[in-house]
């Protein structure tokens, strides 16, 4: 092996490797490091990788941040309250094949609710976990501009809907790790 190979194979050992950003499992986002984390709900029937620091928003905060009754039935924040993960384990009727039309139809809700709301990209993809779809879109609150990813898929055959939102200021930062826990859902029922 000549000296010009030992040096290329050397730098190329000290490349970054690619690294799969649903695999991601600690993610280093405005000087905090989120660790994903395997948890279960709907009695065992979802497993989804969140931040281990994200709790149970308060009933409080909840009633003020989703003002309807039928808000989602799991909310999880991180510490300020100004990052949320919602699950819902909607009793409807789900399948992959049916994830277009679901997400085209709840993305025709959203906008009929709100004209305002711009909207970004909408994908329906299979991960190593199954087919998970999801739209994102842009909303105003009543302090400052959301980024809101609204997703689906089926657990159970049934609509698991979940959601994620940050400042909009905030969505480069946060773009990756909410990919990531949106990919990460899980079907235990199989």
């Amino acid at each position: 092996m000549s000296h010009l190979d030992e040096e290329f194979i050397n730098l190329r050992s000290k490349q970054p490797k690619a690294i799969n950003p649903d695999l991601e499992t600690v993610h280093a986002i405005e000087g905090h490091t989120y660790q994903l984390t395997p948890v279960n709900f709907f009695e065992n029937q979802l497993e989804v990788r969140i931040p281990a620091s994200f709790t149970n928003l308060p009933l409080e905060q909840a009633k003020m941040k989703y003002p309807s009754e039928q808000r989602p039935q799991i909310i999880k924040s991180n510490e300020d309250g100004s990052i949320n993960l919602t699950f819902s384990l909607l009793n409807e009727p789900l399948t992959t094949k049916d994830l277009p039309q679901a997400l085209d139809s709840l993305q025709a809700v959203i906008a009929r609710l709100n004209p305002a709301n711009l909207f970004f990209a909408k994908e329906v993809s299979q991960t190593t976990t199954g087919a998970v779809g999801y739209f994102d879109f842009k909303s105003s609150a009543l302090d400052s501009d959301l980024y809101n990813i609204m997703f689906a898929t089926p657990i159970g055959g049934k609509f698991l809907l979940g959601t994620f939102n940050c400042r909009f200021s905030a969505k480069a930062k946060w773009t990756q790790l909410a990919r990531a826990i949106m990919r990460s859902c899980k079907d235990l029922t199989k």
